[in-house]
């Protein structure tokens, strides 16, 4: 998909059901979809299920250190509002305690790679990751 704008890419979603695409696809594409652009409403609800499944996925998939630089992507990737969306999604879903303590028991482990939020903030700002 190439759009000039993230107004062409909205415009190009009018005749697709985006939802039913999202809903469809696996967590991983999903998220690299949504990182393309901007979603209508309804589409960026699902995109955020996907988003919240692949982060916990990662965890017990990859480990912490290695999911870290998935969630990295959907930081970057995301809208102001979209990571909100995601942050209560998980908060209410109980999982943000989850990966809370995941952190923690790296910490407790001795790896100095477990996720700390000012750190990953740092990453976030200097990171530059864009699909194209």
């Amino acid at each position: 998909m190439a759009c000039a704008s993230p107004a062409a890419f909205v415009a190009m979603q009018r005749g697709v059901d985006m939802a039913w695409l999202v809903e469809s696809l696996e967590d991983w594409d999903a998220v690299r979809l949504g990182a393309l652009g901007p979603l209508d409403a309804k589409t960026s609800g699902v995109l955020q299920r996907k988003r919240a499944a692949f982060l916990l996925t990662a965890v017990e998939k990859y480990g912490l250190p290695r999911a870290e630089v998935f969630a990295l992507f959907v930081l970057h990737t995301s809208f102001d509002d979209e990571l909100r969306e995601l942050v209560q999604q998980l908060a209410r879903d109980k999982q943000l305690g989850v990966l809370a303590e995941s952190s923690k028991q790296g910490r407790l482990q001795g790896n100095r790679h477990a996720w700390r939020p000012s750190a990953s903030r740092a990453a976030t700002c200097a990171c530059s990751m864009r699909i194209q």
